[in-house]
Formats: structure tokens, C-alpha cells, sequence
């Protein structure tokens, strides 16, 4: 009778696919969804005519799809990184964070280069099926992030008050 004895260790034979999400990971792919929703919700006010009866739920739900991504990057940005795919997703939102912050035109273009031609800071290595997933996760908020700056909603600041005389 024949004793096997294991040459490699247990966690080296598990499915790579399946791995222990960290909080970044999960609250990000909240945040992506929730960022679809916000774009959507401000599309739906692109040419609305204020007086229109029906603007005032649309504003109203703009304003929630906004607050809910507002509170889910928070969440994002204060959750500590706990594996190295946490880091190009806690980057990603701090690029959106400071894109929803930009009050010059100019922040908001040199942002966007920076999402643009910094493509390697937003990747991981495709050595395994989780890499692979962040990456995924990494493309799909890049397209929503260029979907949203053809919005044109940031980078404006109050252009409206320095036209207008004090009273």
C-alpha cells in the first residue's frame, strides 16, 4: 500500500476564478453601476425644458443617482487597499472624484489625458481570471468616464455669477 503525499499546497490547486473579493473590488463594481445610472439620469435633462412638468422627477432622480455614486466613492476612497487590483480602482475613483471636483475647463482635459494616455496605471498584469475581471471593470468605467465628458456638466465652475452684476 502506496502513501501520497501532497507536493503542493491547497490553495495553489483552487479555481483562479474564484477569489475573496476585497471591499474596494465590490463597493467599485457598485460604483460602476451606479455611475451608469447617474449618466443615464443626467441624459434625461440634456434639453429638457425646465417648465416641462415631468423635469422635476427627473431632477429628482439625477440628484439621487448622484448622491448614491457620491456615497459609494466616498466609501470607495476610504476603504483601505487590501490586494494589489485594489489600487488601479481606488485610482480610477480618485480620477472621477477630482473630475466631479474640476472647475476649469482645463482640469477637466488635463484629467481625461491623464485617463487617456495613462492606461498602464488602470491595468493588471491578464495573469488570472480575477486580473482579467478588474481589468474588465477598469475598461467598462473608462467608457463611462468618456461618456460622461460628453456631457459637458464639469469644468464650468459658476461662469453664470461672473457674468452677472452684483446687486
Amino acid at each position: 500500500m502506496a502513501i501520497a503525499t501532497a507536493t503542493t499546497r491547497i490553495r495553489v490547486t483552487e479555481d483562479t476564478s474564484v477569489f475573496p473579493p476585497s471591499p474596494i473590488l465590490q463597493l467599485f463594481a457598485a460604483a460602476l453601476d451606479a455611475f451608469a445610472e447617474f449618466i443615464a439620469r443626467e441624459r434625461d435633462l440634456v434639453g429638457v425644458d425646465a417648465w416641462d412638468p415631468a423635469f422635476r422627477g427627473w431632477l429628482a432622480d439625477a440628484e439621487t443617482a448622484q448622491d448614491r455614486l457620491s456615497d459609494l466613492q466616498h466609501a470607495l476612497l476610504a476603504a483601505p487597499l487590501l490586494l494589489p487590483a485594489d489600487r488601479p480602482l481606488k485610482l480610477a475613483a480618485y480620477v472621477l472624484q477630482a473630475t466631479l471636483g474640476a472647475e476649469r475647463p482645463e482640469e477637466v482635459a488635463h484629467l481625461h489625458r491623464v485617463a487617456r494616455e495613462k492606461t498602464s496605471f488602470f491595468r493588471l498584469q491578464p495573469s488570472s481570471a480575477a486580473n482579467r475581471r478588474v481589468n474588465r471593470m477598469l475598461v467598462r468605467g473608462l467608457r463611462l468616464y468618456e461618456d460622461f465628458l460628453t456631457l459637458d456638466l464639469v469644468g464650468h465652475g459658476d461662469e453664470d455669477a461672473e457674468l452677472s452684476p452684483s446687486l
